[in-house]
């Protein structure tokens, strides 16, 4: 009888557990830049841009840029990779169904604005935002970045990240369902 009560108050608690999880599921902060077709030519589109991470001098963060405001952050790659143009940059089906490294841009003058949504371990989303110039039309600067949750900035700090051009073809695809 003792087994049969264990198991039935451990049988309770994972549903309850299961039942919490469906309700206090997080809700994401919204992107605040709204997407709008990029119709400069400040900054080439037909490739990505990398900055060599300072932590890392072998790997780099790709971020993609799209004509019609859609930003995704490819993450690190292996800057031999790059070097090499034997970088991958296939994106799973996965990746077009969940928020995670998706945003917008905006370039306004010779300023440029990104702002996605970064994942974080408990399956919900915060908010990135950075800001920089660009300096010519294969080369841009961060200088400032942010995130925040639910409102709340939790980290900011002024940086200096250059990011640099190389042409790719063919980009993924940058149609997602949850930006409109």
């Amino acid at each position: 009888m003792k087994i049969f009560t264990k198991i039935l108050f451990v049988s309770f608690l994972l549903i309850f557990v299961q039942s919490c999880s469906k309700i206090f599921k997080c809700k994401d902060d919204e992107l605040t830049i709204p997407r709008t077709e990029n119709n400069t030519n400040k900054l080439k589109l037909d490739g990505y841009y990398y900055n060599i991470y300072s932590f890392d001098t072998s790997s780099a963060e790709v971020y993609l840029l799209y004509q019609n405001g859609i930003f995704f952050n490819a993450v690190s790659k292996d800057l031999a990779d790059i070097k090499n143009n034997t970088i991958d940059l296939y994106l799973p089906d996965l990746a077009y169904q969940y928020k995670g490294f998706w945003g917008t841009y905006k370039i306004d003058s010779n300023n440029i604005e990104i702002e996605y949504w970064l994942p974080q371990a408990n399956h919900c989303v915060k908010l990135s935002y950075n800001k920089g110039v660009i300096l010519n039309d294969t080369t841009f600067k961060i200088t400032y970045e942010e995130t925040s949750y639910k409102g709340e900035t939790d980290y900011k700090e002024n940086v200096n990240k250059i990011f640099h051009f190389k042409q790719y073809s063919p980009k993924p695809d940058s149609t997602v369902s949850f930006i409109p």
